[in-house]
């Protein structure tokens, strides 16, 4: 990328300012490394090859014509292998100071490489740099083994002699056609990958059917990527927009990857859920166990997977590499890499984590919070969700069930004991009473037959108090219970005698 703003800030220069082949002689266009390179690819830009030759190193049989060709031909290999650091070359005042010579980056050549090496010598008793002969004498061999295709030279001038961002017209115009064929073709795989799956895989188990499912659109994503990589190496493009597309595309492939674990996370612990968990029913206290933890481990991997993921992505180009860096670290050691900032939201959601191990509440147990009786609806990474009776909705944080006093109803099991109260007059014959409430409680539906009493438990000048306890599945049932039970009694006092017994 800073190749591309350099050539940028040139072109811009040369346009407003009008800097011509004549002043950048007079200046001494070739007086340092940088002021050389930079000479050579100025006017291989504006394709004069008559010019950019004088950068170059010849013996002195070598003939004109040749010359321009050869430096025609480099310019074509350096913008498929060179990236060069212009930050980095000497200028004149550092030039003088170092006169030896300078390798400026090399191209593959079989096992080995062939270097591209720019260095000081004597022209007209001036000293100069320019790129050795010894590059320029490998440059037939190279441009024999890497030169562009051969039916680039049907292309007509008036589309590849435009170039934006280092992409010639007539690439622009097939980078188009290669997303769209890859695009087409990948729906084409995908489509023949998901039928021979379910021909072959679900012939013995159904349940692999949402992995197929869920791989439809990951496996599209990851056939582009992969037929983009394969199509693109037509287009010839130069190293820099080469390099870039290349990266672009692994983060492609990364990301259908990982797409692909994102969903399976879900689908995973559906089925383990399923096959682990028990009984469906909100009041099994196995499969709330394993729901609350199901949850919250679930969540805690897609973050995971999504820090990865975009670290791994970011680490693909050079620019963003040290994003990429610090997003994996974050996952790692996440405390340390968000910093002061994040301590708060981090804590809540490593309490979420310690919420998992120690389970001091579960989705479906039946609550008292704030003097307010609910249900766990739902566990989130920061809060948790409890629906009253009355159907409300109380957010608490996740780290207040850690830190503070609560009530969990149904923390060991979800049987409840209730109680329901009497108040009578002292001449009430206390073992009727007791008959009519024994004869109720254990003929309803709802009654367990764990917990039961009945007892006189308060005494007043005018009357005295008599507790009734029953049990129930669920604290519902036992409420439930309890309502039946008090409407029935008040009933009974008033129609025994006349109601003579009431207080």
């Amino acid at each position: 990328m800073k190749f591309f703003a350099y050539y940028f800030v040139i072109s811009f220069l040369i346009l407003s300012v009008g800097i011509g082949a004549e002043n950048l002689e007079t200046e001494g266009p070739l007086r340092s490394p940088y002021h050389s390179l930079d000479f050579f690819y100025q006017n291989t830009d504006s394709r004069q090859f008559a010019k950019a030759k004088e950068a170059l190193e010849f013996p002195s049989i070598v003939t004109e014509e040749k010359q321009e060709l050869d430096a025609e031909k480099l310019r074509y290999l350096f913008d498929r292998f060179l990236w060069i650091d212009w930050d980095t070359l000497p200028k004149e005042e550092e030039s003088k100071k170092n006169q030896s010579p300078l390798r400026i980056g090399s191209i593959p050549f079989g096992e080995r490489t062939v270097p591209i090496v720019i260095h000081p010598i004597l022209q007209n008793g001036e000293r100069v740099w320019k790129i050795s002969k010894s590059t320029i004498a490998a440059v037939d061999i190279l441009y024999d083994m890497y030169h562009p295709p051969s039916w680039k030279r049907w292309i007509p001038d008036s589309i590849s002699y435009f170039s934006f961002l280092g992409v010639e017209s007539w690439q622009w115009i097939g980078l188009a056609c290669v997303i769209s064929l890859s695009f087409l073709l990948s729906f084409l795989f995908e489509s023949v990958s998901h039928f021979i799956g379910r021909k072959i895989l679900l012939r013995n188990s159904e349940s692999l059917k949402d992995f197929l499912l869920a791989l439809r659109k990951p496996a599209r994503l990851f056939w582009f990527g992969v037929l983009f990589i394969i199509l693109k190496e037509s287009l010839d493009l130069a190293y820099s927009p080469k390099q870039f597309l290349q990266s672009s595309l692994n983060g492609i492939l990364i990301f259908s990857f990982l797409w692909f674990l994102y969903k399976s996370v879900d689908l995973l612990s559906d089925l383990l859920e399923i096959k682990l968990g028990g009984e469906s029913e909100i009041n099994n206290l196995q499969h709330r166990k394993f729901q609350t933890s199901s949850i919250v481990i679930r969540r805690t991997l897609k973050l995971i997977l999504i820090l990865i993921g975009m670290s791994v992505v970011f680490m693909q180009f050079d620019e963003a590499k040290q994003i990429g860096v610090s997003l994996l670290a974050s996952a790692g050691l996440a405390g340390i890499a968000l910093g002061l900032a994040a301590q708060k939201t981090l804590g809540t959601i490593f309490a979420g984590i310690q919420l998992v191990l120690t389970q001091p509440v579960r989705i479906g147990d039946n609550v008292v919070v704030e003097k307010e009786f609910g249900l766990v609806e739902e566990i989130h990474f920061t809060f948790i969700v409890i629906r009253t009776r009355d159907l409300r909705r109380l957010i608490v944080p996740i780290s207040y069930f850690l830190e503070k006093p609560f009530e969990n109803w149904t923390k060991i099991s979800s049987e409840t004991v209730g109680n329901v109260l009497l108040y009578v007059r002292y001449a009430t014959p206390i073992d009727i009473l007791k008959k009519e409430a024994t004869q109720f409680i254990f003929n309803h539906p709802l009654f367990t037959h764990i917990g039961f009493g009945i007892q006189i438990i308060e005494t007043n000048p005018s009357y005295i108090t008599v507790q009734i306890q029953s049990s129930g599945k669920t604290p519902e049932d036992c409420s439930k219970l309890q309502m039946e039970l008090r409407e029935h009694m008040v009933g009974f006092l008033k129609d025994w005698e006349d109601g003579r017994f009431l207080p």
